[in-house]
């Protein structure tokens, strides 16, 4: 299936569990409308409504990262995270809505303050104290979102502390179901309980279930551990009908390493192509975790969930390619050239690096593709006779890649690196649609 199809599809559902979700809660909260004097404010309506919608969207938060392939493959990795950051700004705007119009509605139909109106609730109601903690943990979980607060972060800790959302999740579904004025009616009972069902079983079933049937299928394990440069190591895994693991080059997986420290999930992308023996990934030293690669066993276990991501030459709207890498993001492209420079393909490479010795994989990038070109920004000590000193900017790309604007550019680095560079693309006329990126910032 075409991933337009797929994003196709998946926007119907969205609409049709949106129009389902109005529908049931018009026919019990309507009356608040039509008869607000003799039922009560129409902020009751509208704050049950924000109620509905809180779950709706906690649910959509649970598709968008829970990896389902369906999804993925329709909009790769880095919309769908875009996408859960966007959708987060909603949640805030829903949790304060809820309990706000509710107040407001029984305060203005009992003749109560908000305060009281609020204690009235909080008393008068089942499970309202869940919610209340289920509201508190989300509110954590979102301010640990913010980007600036999320750069101060570890991973591991940030990651742990989002398993908050699913608390949240069932606090906040139990309050519903057990409280919920929209809830009278046994058929929106049962679609409510179905769809919460539908969404967290294949939430569960992508997220956590799939690496574990992988494992069983392929018993990854760790071949070996090879140094690549004085804080980079490629890790190869191997394991069994390995020919059976299909990826494509300029995808990554997340893995699991089963040694001390190394458990949690981190996304590494293929640093080689497919080969059905042996996968390979190239690791940067760069937080506490990834700084204990260096050390690991041969034969250690892993985890893989993957392979996912869209950053692929499936994308590319012309024949022609230009790959520019920063730092470790040579990785994915690492692979593609492999790919690429087999088909015949014209493809120029241009690779940053703050020093000769963070060039990773450069042997095997010469060896693949002549037509490449190593850019030095600090220290030149160490610095090939071809290497040119400087970043890789309009100029650069401009007087080396004349016909830029006739290619697909794939951009891969950190995250300030990409934004420069695509923004120096644009202003030698690269179309946007054919620049390309994929980020892996949390």
């Amino acid at each position: 299936m075409k991933d337009t199809s797929r994003l196709y599809i998946s926007t119907f559902l969205l609409l049709a569990n949106l129009a389902v979700i109005y529908l049931f809660w018009w026919a019990h909260s309507g009356i608040f409308f039509s008869n607000p004097w003799a039922s009560g404010s129409p902020a009751i309506a509208l704050g049950r409504l924000a109620g509905l919608l809180l779950q709706f969207v906690l649910l959509i938060q649970l598709v968008l990262i829970g990896r389902i392939a369906f999804i993925e493959r329709a909009l790769g990795f880095d919309r769908l995270n875009r996408l859960h950051r966007l959708v987060g700004y909603w949640l805030v705007v829903l949790i304060f809505a809820h309990p706000l119009l509710l107040t407001i509605g029984y305060g203005l139909l009992n003749g109560q303050p908000a305060p009281a109106a609020f204690i009235g609730i909080v008393a008068g109601f089942d499970e309202v104290l869940q919610a209340v903690i289920g509201v508190l943990l989300l509110l954590a979980v979102i301010a640990l979102s913010i980007p600036w607060v999320r750069r101060k972060v570890r991973y591991e800790s940030w990651h742990a502390i989002h398993l908050l959302t699913y608390v949240a999740l069932w606090l906040a579904f139990g309050h519903q179901t057990e409280s919920g004025g929209d809830f009278v009616q046994r058929s929106f009972f049962v679609y409510w309980y179905v769809l919460n069902g539908i969404v967290v079983g294949m939430f569960f079933l992508y997220r956590f279930l799939r690496p574990f049937a992988l494992w069983y299928r392929h018993r990854f394990f760790v071949e070996r551990v090879v140094q690549e440069g004085p804080d980079t190591w490629s890790i190869y895994i191997a394991g069994r009908n390995m020919q059976a693991f299909h990826f494509e080059p300029g995808q990554f997986a997340i893995i699991h390493l089963l040694s001390r420290g190394l458990w949690p999930g981190h996304p590494f992308s293929f640093s080689r192509e497919y080969d059905g023996a042996t996968l390979r990934f190239t690791i940067k030293a760069l937080g506490d975790a990834t700084k204990l690669v260096a050390g690991l066993k041969q034969g250690v276990r892993v985890l893989i969930d993957g392979p996912l991501g869209k950053f692929t030459s499936s994308r590319a709207k012309t024949g022609r390619y230009l790959l520019i890498a920063g730092g470790i993001g040579i990785t994915p492209l690492r692979a593609l050239v492999a790919e690429l420079s087999a088909k015949g393909k014209d493809v120029v490479v241009l690779y940053g690096v703050r020093s000769a010795s963070q060039a990773a994989l450069l042997g095997e990038l010469k060896t693949l593709l002549p037509a490449m070109h190593l850019f030095i920004s600090d220290s030149l000590e160490g610095m090939p006779s071809d290497a040119l000193q400087g970043q890789i900017d309009a100029t650069a790309i401009a007087k080396l890649v004349p016909d830029a604007a006739g290619r697909d550019a794939y951009v891969c680095g950190p995250p300030p690196m990409m934004d420069a560079v695509t923004d120096e693309l644009k202003s030698i006329g690269v179309p946007a649609r054919q620049i390309h990126t994929e980020r892996f910032a949390f």
